[in-house]
């Protein structure tokens, strides 16, 4: 069954409401078309119920006002769903929440409690509301396009952000980096490079750099290992700009992705099926062509592998408006991006979890690209101390909040988290929770690359019936 659809509200809000409605009938899984006509129409989204609505059509109430700026409605139950869709699936609010310096909105409150609008995904709450609703109202069940293959009622998706592959680098980069540093007149970077330097050198025992197989962050075997078990893959999101270069930020990477030992790890993972994704630099969104560049550069290490998809380093996409950085991706003719995430809570910061196309306000246009978003770093459980199990009941709990709606719970754990002198034992607590949730015969494990191809095959489904 096509619902047909259409929208009664002004014309400077028409395609803001178009998105979002779409959105939500993506969500539901049931093909869609517009109509101008009322009398046609299945759901009529506007101010007042038309008089010509037929009596099984659904009226969803729109309200007025400024959709890019957050008015603080419930998003338990918000009077006008479509307008609260697209204030979370586009950022409205957060551009009014507390935020670090690359714009990632901060969930924890002065006490360390979780305080944030996002430890749902509202979203997806609103499509099952939805569904509901039309079946109520057209007294038929829907025949709804599945989210998942097999039958699978969600997902989960395991990511590492390769930030520290080694204990440290050469001590050649750290006196290279100061001397850039001081010879731009940078004082306060050069003095976080020191600071970096001596973080990564306490408590450690030696000065001399270890060789990988003896290092205690180079760990790309291991995760192979683990996760085969389960049976999974995953993607290793690899940086290729440093802290050093002239384009560097100074919380970029320190090691250098043209390494033999890493190139080798990395070349075997992607034999083996995993994905390589690219780690973009701080500064990319700064420069035209940049992404493209980066993604050259990594392409030309990985013997022929593609690279599909990328991550932001320290989720740094243009901190007023994400969107105008994934137009670099698109650029880049890359087909996802996963850098919508949060760094110190679980949750959902644009309301969903599942791929969706970012909608960029500014250009008013919807951007051709999935966005694949995060939903828990290590970090948003364990970069505050945490008792080994508390940690793994909070990823425990995480995945089944994923699942409660029906959603991809996508994990991003850097890979030097299998060092357990790192992040208060956090790779430790997610390896010994994976066997559990591979034992979940309702979970569909995949790649994020491949998570975007199935969505779009679904994309398409969904279009050749409507």
């Amino acid at each position: 069954m096509t619902i047909r659809y259409a929208v009664a509200i002004e014309e400077a809000l028409d395609t803001r409401a178009d998105y979002a409605l779409r959105l939500l009938l993506d969500g539901v899984g049931v093909p869609a078309r517009r109509t101008n006509a009322f009398g046609d129409a299945d759901l009529v989204y506007a101010p007042e119920r038309p008089a010509a609505l037929h009596d099984r059509a659904l009226w969803l109430e729109a309200t007025g006002g400024d959709w890019d700026v957050w008015n603080g409605f419930d998003l338990a139950d918000p009077p006008d769903v479509v307008r609260a869709t697209y204030a979370l699936a586009t950022g409205a609010w957060e551009r009014h929440w507390p935020r670090n310096a690359y714009g990632v909105p901060l969930g924890r409150g002065g006490n360390g409690e979780l305080s944030s609008p996002w430890s749902l995904p509202h979203v997806g709450r609103y499509c099952e509301t939805l569904a509901d609703r039309l079946e109520a109202a057209s007294r038929t069940p829907l025949r709804r396009e599945p989210r998942w293959p097999d039958g699978k009622s969600y997902a989960i998706v395991l990511s590492h952000d390769v930030d520290a592959p080694f204990l440290r680098a050469p001590w050649s980069f750290y006196a290279n980096r100061l001397a850039l540093r001081l010879s731009r007149r940078e004082p306060r970077a050069a003095a976080h490079g020191v600071a970096q330097l001596l973080k990564t050198l306490n408590g450690n025992r030696t000065l001399r750099l270890p060789e990988p197989r003896d290092d205690p962050n180079f760990r790309f075997d291991e995760w192979l290992d683990v996760e085969s078990a389960v049976p999974a893959a995953s993607c290793f999101y690899v940086a290729v700009t440093t802290s050093g270069e002239a384009h560097g930020a100074p919380v970029d990477v320190w090691y250098d992705f043209r390494h033999p030992d890493l190139v080798a790890a990395l070349r075997r993972a992607a034999d083996r099926g995993w994905e390589i994704g690219l780690h973009v630099s701080v500064n990319a969104r700064r420069s035209s062509g940049r992404v493209a560049e980066e993604r050259a550069r990594l392409e030309s290490v990985l013997a022929g592998h593609e690279v599909r998809g990328a991550r932001h380093h320290y989720w740094a996409l243009d901190a007023d408006v994400p969107e105008r950085t994934l137009w670099e991706h698109v650029a880049a003719g890359l087909e996802y991006d996963s850098s919508l995430g949060l760094n110190d809570v679980p949750g959902f910061r644009r309301g969903l979890a599942w791929p969706f196309r970012p909608f960029d306000r500014e250009q008013g246009a919807e951007v051709p690209i999935l966005e694949i978003p995060p939903t828990l770093m290590d970090g948003g459980i364990f970069y505050r101390p945490v008792a080994a199990e508390e940690g793994r009941e909070l990823i425990r709990a995480h995945v089944a909040d994923v699942k409660r709606h029906g959603g991809a719970a996508v994990l991003d754990w850097h890979p030097e988290q299998l060092n357990p002198r790192r992040l208060h034992g956090a790779g430790a607590a997610l390896v010994s929770v994976l066997p559990e949730l591979a034992a979940d015969a309702d979970a569909h494990w995949t790649t994020p690359a491949a998570l975007a191809e199935w969505w779009r095959g679904r994309e398409a489904r969904l279009a050749a019936t409507s």
